[in-house]
């Protein structure tokens, strides 16, 4: 029997967190209708963020010495590198690049409104501390792990306030910087840093650290990305001229006539799982609304929880300089941190997120639902990792085969099957979206079936891919959307916020659903404030009106970062799908809490981008 190349994690049996939005249901997806839409080029101003911060770089300039340092990890983590190698060399996915790795005791900071007294440039905790040209608290460390690849730190027991900016750089390299938007229940992913040092800074606005208490955090382990095949070294792949793999810079038009566009759309991912660090591919996908949205679209077998996006890295532009060219480090290209998970479901292999945000020059990949003829030809931009090397953009094509066997767990019409006939697949490619001439995305790759699945080059094996016309009914409401009104209407279950008095500018809606109790499911009552003079925020309850669950409230920050920020607190452990709408834009954002799991605060700084009411 044909073997399906492709692994689902316990760990990550969230099927579907978007049941039904707004009234409509997954039966969308049976609906007669082809749902298209063109791809959008040059969307330069998709939720491109402002230019970041400059931090002080104390850790790197007042002590030469790192405060915590590893050993090689071929000295030191040698039963993780080869539990590494045993996953990836048994076909497990998604593909695994790294590990976590304990510091020899844990680095910790604590600030409180007494630390600047004591001067500036001076250490502090498990690092250096000064007030910033800002006013602002800064701290900063460095962390060495010997003949590194690329690091990552983990910071635990987060308690940091609204406004914390943070930044990491390797040697040599510019800082990355980041906020809180990566904590998750009180953890927080650093973004990755090439070689073997890492420096981390913050900045703490003095304001917001209370008189009484502390802030700050604890960094127990650190993520090492590692290659086996150069023992963690820092030498880039080089694309081999005998392998299938085809080099997406040599490409033209000629044999794919949108890869232009679509090299500027698909991306290497990256994100940590409890197992350790993984990668895929995933590529941006348009919608039909006016305002270009950052829509990410992967494999559910990749990740498919907030947590896993909150760690996630999104590479851009990893690809040869030219045909046979340079490959750059992925250090020096440009990047996205973590999103919003919007749906996940294994049905069709797919996880839909909303990225935080994307650089300029980026290409939104068109779309279609419409039934695929036998022998449709079907092309594929994606990142492999064949012998543990993170190659760069690579092409590949096939033919869609509706008569091969198709595997026990990957059934039609949940998933495409396609015979390849150039290039090939490898772990790293699942996600990768499958693509018709003119860059329409109708698929995302799952993995491979066939008696050999594990030789991406064999072309006897099927590239097996979630039907992008299944996952549309899960995710149609951000693709599709409707024309909003103006204002919001509000009734029982929309609780409508102000921006400017009596405009009702964002609508709230909250959908719960838990198997507790035997099962509940309904919308969230909504409770406005405004009799008693509070517009800019209400409360929701679920089970009974004399007991509110939820208070959530909508800030206007557009005079700190041109953004209206999105605060609740839930007091309960249901699940939780809450959506935001901007009705002048017609911008939603959508949060989620999973089932049996206390609700997380949110703060949700960048929500919606300022515009004249």
């Amino acid at each position: 029997m044909s073997q399906l190349r492709m692994t689902a994690f316990a760990a990550q049996a969230l099927t579907l967190l978007i049941v039904s939005l707004a009234g409509r249901s997954l039966a969308a997806a049976a609906e007669p209708a082809v749902h298209q839409a063109p791809m959008r080029e040059g969307a330069a101003g998709v939720s491109a963020a402002a230019a970041p911060l400059q931090p002080m770089r104390l850790g790197e300039t007042l002590d030469l010495q790192p405060v915590r340092s590893l050993r090689p990890a071929v000295e030191g983590a040698v039963d993780q590198i080869e539990a590494l190698r045993q996953w990836n060399a048994s076909g497990r996915l998604p593909l695994r690049i790294g590990f976590q790795r304990p510091l020899p005791s844990p680095l910790r900071l604590r600030l409180d409104a007494g630390t600047a007294a004591g001067g500036s440039f001076r250490r502090v905790g498990d690092g250096f501390f000064a007030v910033s040209p800002r006013g602002g608290l800064a701290w900063g460390t460095h962390v060495r792990v010997a003949r590194a690849y690329r690091l990552r730190l983990r910071l635990g027991a987060v308690t940091l306030p609204a406004g914390t900016r943070m930044w990491v750089w390797g040697l040599g390299e510019e800082p990355v910087s980041f906020g809180l938007e990566l904590r998750s229940d009180g953890d927080l992913w650093t973004p990755s840093v090439g070689g073997e040092d890492l420096y981390f800074e913050l900045e703490v606005p003095a304001a917001a650290v209370p008189a009484a208490g502390r802030v700050g955090f604890e960094v127990g382990e650190v993520g090492e990305v590692f290659r086996i095949g150069a023992d963690g070294g820092p030498a880039q792949p080089i694309l081999k001229a005998t392998s299938c793999i085809q080099d997406a810079a040599c490409v033209s038009a000629s044999t794919f006539d949108a890869i232009t566009q679509a090299s500027k759309a698909v991306a290497h991912l990256e994100f940590a799982l409890p197992q350790g660090l993984f990668a895929c591919s995933g590529g941006l996908l348009n919608n039909t609304g006016p305002t270009p949205t950052p829509y990410l679209l992967t494999a559910h077998h990749c990740f498919s929880t907030q947590g896993a996006t909150n760690t996630l890295e999104v590479f851009w532009d990893y690809k040869t300089s030219s045909c046979g060219g340079t490959v750059p480090n992925l250090s020096t290209v440009p990047r996205s941190t973590g999103g919003t998970l919007l749906a996940s479901s294994d049905a069709s292999d797919f996880t839909f997120v909303r990225l935080n945000s994307v650089p300029a020059g980026r290409t939104l990949l068109g779309w279609s639902t419409a039934a695929l003829a036998n022998g449709t030809t079907l092309y594929r931009l994606s990142h492999p990792i064949p012998d543990n090397d993170i190659l760069p953009q690579s092409f590949s094509r096939g033919s869609v085969n509706t008569s091969f066997e198709a595997c026990t767990d990957a059934v039609r019409p949940d998933f495409l099957y396609s015979l390849p006939n150039l290039g090939g697949t490898f772990g790293g490619s699942s996600g990768s979206p499958v693509m018709l001439a003119g860059g329409v995305v109708v698929g995302q790759l799952t993995g491979a079936c066939g008696d050999n699945p594990e030789d991406g080059c064999d072309h006897s094996n099927a590239d097996v891919d979630g039907a992008f016309a299944v996952t549309y009914g899960a995710i149609f409401p951000y693709l599709s959307p409707a024309t909003v009104p103006t204002t919001c209407t509000p009734d029982s279950t929309t609780l409508c916020i102000d921006a400017l008095p009596g405009d009702r500018r964002f609508k709230i809606k909250v959908d719960f659903v838990t198997a507790q109790g035997g099962g509940f499911s309904g919308a969230g009552t909504a409770i406005p404030l405004s009799s008693l003079g509070v517009t800019s925020g209400g409360m929701f309850w679920f089970f009974g009106a004399t007991n509110p669950e939820m208070l959530i409230k909508v800030i206007d920050g557009c005079a700190v970062n041109h953004s209206y920020w999105v605060f609740y607190a839930a007091t309960t452990n249901v699940g939780l799908i809450t959506t935001v709408t901007d009705t002048k834009t017609g911008t939603a954002r959508v949060y989620t809490n999973a089932d049996g799991k206390a609700a997380a605060p949110q703060q949700d700084v960048t929500a919606f981008a300022c515009t004249t009411p």
